[in-house]
């Protein structure tokens, strides 16, 4: 169990042909290693409360200041197996996903 609570009681969709842009990709291991991290710092807050989230808004922060809008991150379950896509304002995610039916994963 997470510190969300039960994944179980959550929904998860997937959206196709979304056209996004101005992205850093924190799933590609040469972006990882240019800005001199790797996949475990990521997930870092997923196994270590007291760290929590204080690496990745440093790294969310550097990229709005480099003028990324959103990021392609490793889930946020710590897995290799699928990407979370962060979005920093409301306004760029309504845009992208305007028109674009999601649908559910089981």
């Amino acid at each position: 169990m997470s510190h969300y609570g039960d994944w179980n009681a959550y929904s998860t969709y997937e959206y196709g042909n979304v056209q996004i842009d101005y992205i850093l990709d924190l799933t590609d291991d040469a972006v990882r290693q240019k800005l001199g991290t790797e996949f475990d710092h990521l997930i870092l807050g997923m196994t270590d409360k007291a760290q929590s989230y204080e690496f990745t808004n440093v790294i969310g922060t550097w990229a709005r200041e480099k003028g990324f809008k959103r990021t392609i991150v490793p889930g946020a379950r710590g897995l290799k197996d699928y990407v979370n896509i962060v979005v920093f304002k409301q306004t760029d995610l309504t845009s992208a996903l305007s028109g674009i039916t999601p649908i559910k994963i089981k």
